[in-house]
């Protein structure tokens, strides 16, 4: 099954074999309901992130993806998919085969479990983090010293 469309549509489906259907453009509820049957999602251009990978992983399904991009980082090779080396024809089916053959290796829950590393929820726990970092940082470097509020020096200690 092939969803989306692209400006290869058109001869994509010139040179498809019967078993490829083109779904074209679907709602948001067909894809994740297709994401969560399927036996793996082939990924196969380079992208600077690539929200789709992490899709599938989220519904549960391993990636075969291009190991450039941004898929190199979202797709742990051999736990969460597979990655292949080269854009040919002959290694995306080697990496087809080998899926078939273990597919039973990749478990639902550890894909969606290393998708949630990029949920929107985990952004943000990471984004207030770092800004209460900063934030605490800034004003121990620009506290006023005791002396500045009270006029009363601190007692020193010395051991």
């Amino acid at each position: 099954m092939v969803i989306g469309d692209g400006p290869n549509g058109k001869a994509m489906r010139q040179m498809a074999q019967a078993n490829i259907r083109f779904l074209g453009h679907q709602p948001d509820s067909v894809v994740a309901d297709h994401m969560q049957r399927c036996r793996g999602l082939i990924f196969p251009p380079e992208e600077d992130f690539g929200i789709t990978p992490v899709e599938a992983q989220a519904a549960g399904a391993p990636v075969i993806a291009y190991a450039k991009g941004g898929q190199a980082e979202t797709v742990v090779n051999q736990r969460t998919g597979l990655l292949f080396e080269h854009q040919t024809v002959d290694s995306l089916v080697q990496s087809v085969k080998q899926l078939h053959d273990s597919v039973n290796q990749f478990l639902p829950s550890v894909l969606s479990a290393h998708a949630e590393k990029f949920s929107i929820r985990r952004f943000q726990l990471q984004f207030e983090r770092c800004i209460e970092t900063v934030w605490a940082e800034f004003q121990a470097e620009t506290a006023l010293p005791e002396t500045a509020l009270t006029g009363k020096s601190t007692p020193k200690i010395t051991l």
